[in-house]
């Protein structure tokens, strides 16, 4: 049974149902831009499939972790959201997006300029991962992390399932670095 959470009203705070019910989050257009919402712990949620975040949401949120949710197949976030400059660009280093953990994840998809101040973005231990698509100025100085804790079949990275990689105009452009890295085996350490 899918148990749609609709987050419609300003405040962002309320849910009638157990978090552990919650199959899909969608967030509408303007909502959860108060200033006392800093940070996001979707873990909460540990049954949610996908997470919907429309456009121009969650202005204030500095922080935002999406770790071990181990049913979560699709993330997909709008224009403008998590960022506090429209249709801009910045760099926060305190603002973060971390995202990992999460082996039944197959999309990642960021809208035009959202994230566009945050400073890091952390993508680690995604084994079903296809799509990453970052739009127009998202991350734009963000430093890039996608990392890996073991190696497979000679990757660098643990994306396996990767099938396609989509950074628009200025996603990334002014970033002080970009990573794809991974730890060695015990058995490659060993040669």
């Amino acid at each position: 049974m899918v148990v749609l959470l609709r987050i419609q009203k300003a405040d962002c705070f309320v849910s009638p149902f157990s978090p552990e019910r919650v199959t899909e989050i969608r967030v509408e257009s303007g909502k959860c831009n108060g200033k006392q919402l800093t940070s996001l712990q979707w873990n909460v949620f540990p049954n949610v499939e996908r997470i919907v975040v429309n456009d121009a949401v969650y202005k204030y949120v500095n922080e935002v972790n999406v770790v071990g949710l181990r049913k979560l197949q699709s993330v997909v976030i709008g224009e403008n959201s998590f960022t506090r400059r429209m249709h801009g660009y910045g760099n926060d280093p305190n603002r973060r997006f971390v995202l990992k953990d999460c082996p039944s994840l197959k999309e990642l998809k960021m809208g035009r300029f959202s994230f566009s101040d945050y400073g890091v973005i952390e993508v680690s231990s995604l084994d079903s991962l296809e799509v990453i698509e970052m739009r127009t100025a998202s991350f734009y100085a963000a430093i890039l992390q996608l990392k890996s804790n073991f190696n497979l079949l000679n990757s660098c990275i643990d994306l396996p399932m990767l099938k396609s990689l989509h950074f628009g105009d200025y996603a990334f452009a002014d970033s002080a670095a970009v990573s794809f890295e991974s730890t060695l085996s015990p058995h490659e350490m060993m040669d």
